[in-house]
């Protein structure tokens, strides 16, 4: 559910800038450098979060749940590639014809922070990743490669779906049941 991109987040810091351009001032002059400094308001919260039509007032009552303080180590360790995505693939289970959706990819259409751009590249990278496994026989899914090598084969294998109107926080905004039906389609696919 809009993931970090496994490749890195320096996509990801530039749409932080580009929902508050003021970041940088705010976070050393105005909050001295305090880790939530931009999440710092209700606006922000709702900018980097919801869609647009959430009501402020549910941005009111999900606040309290964010932590107060959170280390800013984490986001610059994962500023580069920091996820071997082949690894991931070799450690899902239950490869076999008839090819299945074993990852599954879902992004929010009104993300202001992963976005539907990082979100497709990422599923990409998944699927090129999943095919190249597949060419070196590391995986043994009982297709041949002429199966995979394409858009639909390497598709049903990592799967990838936009929640539209669906801000950051899909599982919290307006169309949380859009999401759910669709997970749970993939869950019964399994």
């Amino acid at each position: 559910m809009a993931p970090f991109p496994s490749f890195g987040g320096l996509g990801v810091y530039w749409n932080w800038a580009l929902l508050n351009p003021l970041l940088s001032l705010h976070m050393y002059f105005r909050d001295f450098g305090h880790t939530r400094s931009p999440l710092s308001s209700t606006t922000l919260v709702h900018r980097a979060f919801f869609c647009f039509e959430f009501p402020t007032s549910g941005v009111q009552e999900f606040e309290p749940n964010m932590p107060e303080y959170e280390s800013l180590l984490w986001p610059l360790g994962m500023m580069f590639p920091f996820v071997n995505v082949r690894n991931v693939l070799r450690n899902i289970v239950g490869w076999a014809a008839p090819l299945k959706t074993r990852l599954f990819v879902v992004s929010g259409s009104k993300d202001t922070l992963m976005g539907v751009v990082l979100m497709r590249r990422m599923t990409e990278q998944y699927r090129q990743a999943f095919v190249a496994l597949i060419r070196r026989k590391v995986l043994q899914v009982g297709l041949s490669i002429a199966d995979v090598d394409d858009k639909d084969g390497s598709a049903a294998a990592v799967g990838f779906t936009v929640i539209e109107g669906a801000g950051h926080h899909i599982q919290n905004d307006l169309q949380w049941e859009d999401a759910a039906s669709q997970i749970l389609a993939f869950f019964e696919q399994l």
